[in-house]
């Protein structure tokens, strides 16, 4: 794939401090506005109560019970940073987590052939920074994948494996204990390594994917073991057509491709890289076509796993990654991006213009309020979330308030300790419960004081929303029609729709009736 292309001798000390200390200022930045505002979504939720879990020496479980549904890597890492095991505790670690791995990954990149231009492009653009405010295990996941892309590096220009060899061993185990998806994305990083960096370099690093297979097999057995599932639980069925996962996906990428383009044209014009005219020098060019094809494998893993599964839909944080890699690595060979050191001028705009863009578009509106209305942080939120008080036993609950603006609810959080919650399943991301399913498997708790939640809807318009909820399976494609009409299911079966309608009261708890 390279053959031609001019050699030129490695530099030593291409990484620029006063570069990497400005990033670092520029994360901790960022990494202060997730602290106060929060950036907790439901799978966050999961993370935060699983690392309390581990933090109190009671394992990778959730009431009780061993959770599998997500690796137990990213709350293990956040257990270990965490001096306590209160909820507030945990979630501030989380954040110095994310701020720790993201600027490490990029330090391994910017040590790695593609230098700090390049590095900065993968680290601070919109797209990576939004995760970044998240409790979410794609921070570790990255992490992961810029260990791995530099040991992968020093192997080739070593011309063997040694420490190197063991370092990359455990960043593959570090990607595989993040997200499942690690597991196959290894898989295609292995064949990109023999695609770029060529067959004596595949066979040098082939021992360390080796050991990080087992680990993954051995992962998913144990698994298996304990739930019945090597993903912890069932996975549904994609319930959309292919048609439509198509649409959503070019939808999403559009929107994914303009936002990372804008943003980084921005830096390429601030840091003076013009496009190429030369060739640029081996080492470099295998970085940067390796980082293009993991780019390209994401983004095709993705959807091959989004047509046969049900998971989260195509959206910055399924796709970000894959575009990010694979236009970073084209602007390394089609820029100078990563030819000479960045001006800090254009690292400073772009990187503060990003961590902006990333808070979403009403973080403005809040910056605009505090002079006249101070926020709340997210931990004095957190620990005035409480729900209304009641003698049940076992409540039902339907919708959980959020805790702010960017922190949604969590019943563990919201309702009195020893309480147990149960909720119907609704579709998409679960098959629709019928009544006598739900009612079966709440009269096995045996326990006769249960009650319904519906203080979450002031309104029987309010409660209708809730009862009427539809979610796109298929489209219809009409030339004379200007928009894209969605075929659409409800999100809840008959049967269980039409006897909570026969049990709701706005605004209070109303007793099961079971």
């Amino acid at each position: 794939m390279l053959e031609g292309v001019e050699r030129k001798p490695d530099d030593p000390d291409r990484i620029d401090l006063p570069s990497v200390a400005m990033v670092l200022a520029i994360l901790a930045i960022g990494a202060a506005i997730a602290c106060v505002f929060g950036f907790v979504s439901n799978d966050s939720w999961d993370y935060l109560l699983l690392a309390q879990s581990l933090r109190r020496g009671l394992g990778c479980t959730e009431n009780g019970t061993y959770f599998a549904t997500f690796p137990c890597g990213y709350p293990l890492a956040i257990a270990l940073l965490s001096p306590f095991s209160d909820i507030p505790s945990i979630f501030v670690s989380s954040k110095i987590l994310n701020f720790a791995l993201l600027f490490l990954a990029f330090v391994f990149l910017a040590l790695s052939p593609l230098r700090i231009g390049i590095a900065a492009l993968v680290a601070l653009n919109p797209l990576s920074l939004r995760i970044y405010q998240y409790t979410w295990s794609e921070n570790l996941f990255l992490f992961a994948v810029a260990g791995s892309f530099a040991c992968i590096a020093a192997v080739h220009r070593n011309g063997r494996s040694g420490w190197h060899g063991v370092l990359l061993a455990a960043a593959l185990v570090i990607g595989c204990s993040s997200r499942y998806v690690f597991g196959p994305f290894a898989a295609l990083m292995f064949v990109c390594v023999a695609l770029v960096w060529g067959r004596r370099t595949a066979i040098r690093v082939l021992p360390s994917f080796a050991f990080a297979a087992l680990f993954y097999w051995a992962y998913q057995t144990f698994n298996v073991q304990h739930t019945g599932f090597s993903t912890g639980m069932a996975r549904i069925p994609a319930p959309e057509s292919t048609a439509l996962l198509i649409y959503t996906f070019v939808h999403a990428s559009v929107r994914i491709v303009s936002t990372f383009c804008a943003t980084a044209a921005i830096f390429i014009v601030l840091a003076g890289a013009r496009f190429k005219r030369a060739v640029i020098d081996e080492e470099r060019a295998r970085a940067n076509w390796f980082l293009v094809l993991l780019g390209a494998g994401a983004l095709l893993l993705q959807f091959a796993l989004r047509v046969r599964t049900q998971f989260d839909p195509f959206d910055a944080r399924t796709l970000g990654y894959g575009y990010v890699f694979l236009l970073s690595g084209a602007a390394g060979l089609f820029t100078q991006l990563g030819d000479k050191p960045v001006r800090l001028r254009a690292l400073v705009i772009y990187g503060l213009t990003c961590v902006l863009l990333a808070q979403g578009p009403g973080f403005a509106l809040r910056l605009l309020r505090i002079p006249r209305d101070a926020p709340v942080p997210a931990i004095a939120d957190m620990r005035t979330y409480r729900s209304a008080p009641t003698d049940a036993t076992l409540i039902v609950s339907l919708v959980t308030p959020r805790v702010n603006a960017t922190i949604e609810g969590e019943s563990a959080l919201y309702y009195p300790p020893g309480k147990e919650v149960v909720s119907p399943g609704t579709a998409p991301y679960r098959t629709a419960e019928t009544f006598a399913a739900f009612r079966a498997r709440v009269l096995v708790r045996h326990i006769a004081n249960c009650a319904i939640d519906f203080t979450p809807f002031a309104s029987a318009e309010q409660f209708r929303e809730y009862l009427d909820a539809t979610y796109p399976v298929d489209l219809r494609l009409r030339p004379k029609l200007s928009a894209t009409e969605f075929i659409r299911r409800d999100s809840l079966d008959p049967t269980m729709r039409d006897w909570l309608r026969t049990r709701f009261a706005p605004g209070r708890y109303v007793d099961c009736g079971l």
